[in-house]
């Protein structure tokens, strides 16, 4: 939980070498934030990521962490409400996967579907391809 914690406070901080330290070299983030889903992977990618992300939509406070597994999930506010992100960390401490999307009415639970087949459901509501 601390890695979230870490993770959560360089994203406010909009420390950028300090998140993408944070995610290993093959990581990946899954974000639905703004109602389209986008994958993106790689340093370039995340590190381009993220620096639109601290422009645009900068974190405000946290409003729940939890564990889900062997993930950890974050709920945290913005101004454009509040999102969840579900954080795969592994043994070495670097994040992996990242699947973050707002909360919404239907959206109970940001792990549904994350990692599963077909027919899930998505952190935003979509179907998982």
């Amino acid at each position: 939980m601390a890695v979230a914690v870490d993770w959560l406070d360089a994203y406010r901080d909009a420390s950028l070498d300090q998140i993408i330290a944070m995610y290993s070299p093959d990581g990946a983030i899954e974000c639905a934030c703004g109602g389209r889903r986008k994958i993106i992977q790689g340093a370039e990618g995340i590190s381009a990521y993220w620096r639109h992300r601290f422009l645009q939509i900068p974190a405000l406070e946290l409003e729940e962490l939890q564990m889900d597994g062997g993930a950890v999930v974050v709920s945290y506010r913005t101004s454009s409400g509040i999102v969840q992100a579900l954080l795969h960390i592994a043994d070495d401490g670097l994040i992996t996967h990242c699947r973050c999307g707002p909360v919404t009415r239907d959206f109970a639970n940001v792990s549904r579907g994350v990692g599963e087949d077909a027919g899930h459901v998505s952190p935003v509501g979509e179907t998982s391809p």
